[in-house]
């Protein structure tokens, strides 16, 4: 492909890839994006995940937990996890997409450092877009949440501007539920009012609850929530959860493992040692789906529905404590609406890369608390 033409084309081929704050693995998807820039057609041609090999998801783990990492560890894992995302590219264009046509990556990359509320607030992501470029032989769009940060932003989340491209025809104000590590919510209303999306992270997700599966189950989860459904509501621990210093900020607001990592649930496990196995997986849930709630409530557009995306969708438990704790008439997969639940956040950010060749500004000033519109992301060739 010549230079211009990926600026020109009318059909583009994105191939989004995501990788959460679990670092347990690469969300992909493969998007068929066409139209008007300002509210293009999206289909999905397919998606599917990737874990991670088991040395390098421990060293992106370490990473973002780490209050200290020696500078040549953070240079290298860099330039490794960006070669390993290029050779999944030329894997996956082999072996799975094979003759589906790619024109475009748009690469997340993995978050191993996010504080976006000081002086010199900032965020970090790795996974070398120029490794994954030359080995994937295709232009690559990465580091998006730079440049809503460089406009006032918290860089995080990102995805309600993109929410509102793919959910644009609700008949009725909706909120779109991420349940990844974290829970992200963007609230939308009736396609016909056309308002900015309104967005804001929660708190946590299964972040809490799959370091409590490692340590009690000795699984990286909860396996449909089967265990947590067993569980009893701890009262006194969930008061001290509601008490986090980060539920005082103003929303919109980003959090992370930096708020809800393995430190806090740590914290919270001394503070609570009686508080175990079942119970403490349902508190965990009962707390996120509070953190949701409280969230809601707080919107100026009150929606009637929850869809609901991410990992999160598979635990019965989590979705049950959501349905009694949400100020709304519904709580239902994304699956409805004709999305994979895991596939939301890869297809955001292959939307986000075809946004960027566009130069199509995202608003995100009633999400991330940006000060004007911008063109998010930067461009490599391979």
């Amino acid at each position: 492909m010549q230079a211009a033409d990926l600026f020109t084309k009318d059909i583009y081929h994105v191939l989004g890839l995501n990788s959460g704050t679990s670092a347990n693995g690469l969300d992909w998807a493969l998007v068929r994006i066409s139209g008007n820039a300002d509210i293009p057609s999206a289909d999905v041609v397919t998606h599917g995940a990737v874990k991670f090999p088991e040395a390098m998801g421990k060293a992106l783990r370490s990473c973002s937990l780490e209050p200290q990492v020696e500078l040549e560890t953070l240079v290298r894992l860099d330039v490794e996890f960006g070669c390993w995302l290029g050779s999944t590219v030329v894997h996956l264009r082999a072996e799975v997409l094979r003759e589906e046509n790619v024109d475009l990556v748009a690469s997340h990359g993995q978050t191993v450092g996010h504080w976006p509320r000081d002086a010199n607030a900032g965020s970090l992501q790795i996974g070398d877009p120029d490794q994954l470029a030359k080995i994937s032989g295709l232009p690559t769009v990465s580091h998006f949440r730079q440049g809503d940060l460089a406009v006032g932003g918290e860089g995080a989340p990102l995805t309600p501007a993109i929410n509102q491209i793919l959910f644009n025809n609700m008949n009725e104000s909706a909120g779109i539920l991420n349940l990844g590590g974290i829970a992200n919510l963007t609230v939308l209303s009736p396609g016909a009012e056309r308002l900015p999306a309104a967005g804001t992270d929660c708190g946590p997700a299964n972040m809490l609850l799959d370091l409590a599966s490692v340590e009690f189950l000795g699984t990286p989860f909860d396996r449909d929530g089967e265990c947590a459904a067993r569980g009893t509501v701890s009262e006194s621990l969930f008061s001290l959860l509601k008490q986090h210093k980060w539920l005082e900020t103003p929303l919109p607001a980003s959090c992370g493992r930096e708020e809800f990592g393995d430190a806090y649930y740590s914290a919270m496990r001394s503070a609570h040692p009686d508080v175990k196995g079942a119970d403490l997986l349902a508190t965990f849930c009962h707390f996120t789906a509070w953190c949701v709630a409280r969230a809601i409530k707080r919107m100026s557009v009150k929606p009637v529905e929850i869809l609901v995306a991410g990992g999160g969708v598979s635990n019965r438990a989590l979705m049950g404590a959501l349905q009694t704790a949400l100020p709304v008439e519904r709580v239902v997969s994304v699956e409805e609406r004709g999305m994979a639940p895991t596939a939301l956040e890869a297809v955001s950010f292959a939307l986000m890369g075809y946004l960027y060749v566009k130069r199509q500004p995202l608003v995100l000033q009633q999400a991330t608390g940006a000060s004007r519109p911008s063109i998010l992301g930067r461009l490599t060739w391979p």
